[in-house]
């Protein structure tokens, strides 16, 4: 049985050497092993894919046609010896499953990442433009008009900086399916007709979608909605328009954000919003509903889901929305007596409009809460 290495003088060295691989025998065999070899060696470790007639190595500018080495104890000074650590093929298995972990990882992350990051705007049907935006201007808020649709859609705009809005929409005539069911929405009542949702991902959402079984199609005015049951929610990027100006975000009341959504959830609607991703935890809420709620924590924002029964009275689903303000005090000046608190003695943060003030729907002003580190 052949000797394991010990530094001692012993049978030829079998590790290949022009594959980088470690020469486990004595030194003394090395100055028998041809520099050509070493020398190829060092050619493949440092500069894969040189072979042939690729017999210069310009780091140690030696050729290939070197003759052999003499000395008797130890390589010529230019002789480049490897040493590598690990054999070649335990090398190379190893950079394999390291490359597969890495692969496996990634997949299984971008299965499980939400496909939305935070709400993008709420459209609210109104039938009185002029008087909505005048009613919402009463309450501190900046509008940016909008204008007159092909579709016999028109709108104005409540804007905030990171990209959210509340948009107020009215239609006259239906010219297309869009504007007919905001035509037969406004036969009933005012107030929110739909909910969008911020995507940051809309080319691969309806593939991330239809892998979840839900079903959906390109938006009239929208890059996707969802169809069946759950046609009232869409998904849109927050776009940031060339005509905003500093003016259109300069709320009297400090609004600063659209902060959250309030839904009268059945089930099913539980179920499929929890699938567009977020966190869901149970919470007390000072509101004009149910005080136990269920808060889907999306990465902006948060979708607020009460019982279902709290929809009587009710147009849609979409009850309330909360929107973030920098001063309450503030706040509560601008508004006057439009303002009310459900429980004084834990809603001290927040104050709710009803919706004989806010078209249909009842609205939170919520101070800013103050992460500290």
């Amino acid at each position: 049985m052949a000797s394991r290495d010990s530094g001692r003088r012993s049978g030829p060295c079998r590790s290949p050497l022009l594959q980088g691989c470690r020469c486990r025998r004595s030194r003394r065999y090395r100055r028998h092993v041809p520099e050509a070899r070493q020398l190829d060696a060092a050619r493949r470790d440092h500069a894969p894919g040189l072979f042939g007639d690729a017999r210069y190595l310009p780091a140690r500018r030696l050729d290939h046609q070197a003759s052999r080495l003499r000395g008797r104890h130890r390589p010529a000074p230019d002789v480049i010896v490897m040493r590598a650590p690990l054999s070649c093929a335990r090398a190379t298995f190893g950079v394999a499953i390291a490359l597969l972990a890495f692969t496996l990882s990634a997949g299984a992350q971008g299965q499980n990442a939400p496909l939305v990051r935070g709400l993008d705007h709420v459209p609210i049907g109104v039938r009185d433009l002029e008087q909505a935006q005048a009613d919402f201007a009463r309450l501190g808020f900046a509008i940016k008009p909008g204008r007159a649709h092909a579709n016999g859609i028109r709108n104005a705009h409540i804007k905030f900086r990171n990209g959210t809005e509340i948009e107020l929409i009215t239609a006259s005539t239906a010219q297309d399916s869009l504007s007919a069911r905001y035509v037969e929405f406004l036969r009933i009542g005012e107030g929110p007709v739909l909910l969008g949702l911020y995507a940051p991902d809309l080319p691969a959402l309806p593939a991330q979608l239809s892998a979840r079984n839900v079903p959906s199609a390109p938006g009239i005015g929208v890059p996707l909605s969802l169809t069946g049951r759950h046609d009232w929610i869409f998904f849109d990027r927050r776009q940031n328009s060339p005509t905003d100006r500093d003016a259109h975000f300069a709320h009297a009341n400090g609004a600063s954000e659209l902060a959250a959504v309030w839904i009268a959830a059945s089930p099913a609607d539980r179920s499929l919003l929890r699938d567009l991703g977020g966190e869901t935890v149970s919470e007390i809420r000072c509101s004009p509903f149910a005080a136990q709620a269920a808060v889907l924590r999306l990465g902006e924002g948060e979708i607020v889901l009460v019982p279902l029964d709290e929809k009587a009275g009710h147009p849609t689903q979409i009850l309330a929305l909360t929107v973030f303000v920098q001063n309450l005090r503030l706040a509560r000046q601008v508004i006057g007596t439009r303002a009310f608190k459900p429980a004084a003695e834990c809603a001290a943060d927040s104050l709710w409009i009803d919706p004989t003030s806010a078209h249909g729907l009842w609205l939170e002003l919520r101070e800013r809460p103050v992460h500290r580190p």
